[in-house]
């Protein structure tokens, strides 16, 4: 899915009641946040986002999560 259908398909949510979403950083290498921070962007109602910190930091080693390591696109 590209990021034009993705946004249409967030923004339909959104109008729709939705107010969470779920994604982690692995979906497309982090290309599952950047439509998600653009949605948020554009609305005034609280957007609510889980997300995961896979790709660049080791589960099991907490030295691993960084502020670098964590940075999420929605920031």
């Amino acid at each position: 899915m590209d990021d034009k259908e993705s946004i249409k398909t967030l923004r339909t949510a959104v109008n729709r009641g939705v107010n969470f979403f779920d994604t982690p950083d692995v979906y497309g290498m982090g290309r599952s946040e950047r439509p998600i921070a653009k949605l948020k962007k554009k609305y005034s109602e609280r957007i609510y986002v889980a997300t995961k910190v896979v790709r660049c930091a080791s589960l099991h080693i907490g030295e691993s999560y960084t502020p670098v390591n964590t940075k999420s696109f929605y920031d």
